[in-house]
C-alpha cells in the first residue's frame, strides 16, 4: 500500500496524570505573574511617555525572537524541568524589577520568562505524554484560564490596594509556586528533554 493507515488508539491518560503535577503548577504561576499589559500599564504609570510603549513591546518580541533558539538547545542540553525553573526565576525577577521601576529590564525578563517557559512546556509535553494533542489542550487551556482570572484579580487588587500592593500580592503567589515546584519530582524522561 502507498501509505499507511493509522489506526485508532483509545485515550488512555492513566501515563499523563504523572505529568500534570508541573502542569498544574505552571497554571497557578500563570495565575500570578502579570502578563504584559500590566507591565505596560506600570511603564505609563512610572512617567514613560505613551509614544515609547509600543518599543517596549517590541523590545519584548525582539528578546523572544533572539533567544528562542537558545532555550531549545538548553532543554536538549539539560532538561525541560530545568529550563522551567529557570523561567520561573525570570518571571519572579521580571516582577521584583517592575517593582522598582526599573522598566526596560522588566521587559527583557518578561521576554526571557515567555519564550523559555512555553519552550519547555511545550518539550515537556512532546518528550513525555502518551496524549500529546490532549495535553497541549489541556495546558492552552489551562494557561487561558489561569491567565484570565489571574488579571481579573491583579486588576481588582490593584484598583483597591495600588500596583504595588498588586505587585506583592504577585510576588507572594510566585514565590510560593516556585518552592513547590522544587519539591515535585520530574517525571521519568521519555524521550530528550
Amino acid at each position: 500500500a502507498p501509505y499507511k493507515v493509522k489506526s485508532k488508539t483509545q485515550l488512555d491518560f492513566s501515563t499523563d496524570k504523572k505529568l500534570m503535577p508541573i502542569l498544574i503548577l505552571f497554571f497557578i504561576f500563570t495565575f500570578f505573574v502579570f502578563n504584559e499589559s500590566f507591565f505596560i500599564i506600570k511603564a505609563k504609570e512610572s512617567g514613560i511617555a505613551i509614544t515609547y510603549i509600543p518599543l517596549f513591546i517590541s523590545l519584548l518580541y525582539f528578546v523572544q525572537s533572539a533567544s528562542s533558539y537558545y532555550f531549545g538547545t538548553l532543554i536538549d542540553k539539560f532538561s525541560a524541568y530545568s529550563v522551567l525553573l529557570f523561567s520561573m526565576v525570570a518571571g519572579i525577577v521580571s516582577m521584583i524589577l517592575l517593582y522598582f521601576n526599573f522598566v526596560i529590564a522588566s521587559f527583557i525578563l518578561l521576554g526571557l520568562f515567555s519564550v523559555s517557559s512555553l519552550n519547555a512546556i511545550r518539550a515537556y509535553i512532546s518528550n513525555r505524554a502518551h496524549n500529546k494533542g490532549s495535553l497541549y489542550g489541556i495546558f492552552y487551556a489551562g494557561v487561558a484560564l489561569f491567565g484570565a482570572l489571574g488579571a481579573t484579580v491583579t486588576g481588582l487588587i490593584w484598583k483597591h490596594y495600588g500596583e504595588d500592593g498588586a505587585i506583592l500580592f504577585s510576588l507572594g503567589g510566585l514565590l510560593c509556586v516556585v518552592i513547590l515546584y522544587l519539591f515535585v519530582r520530574e517525571p521519568e524522561n521519555k524521550g530528550l528533554a
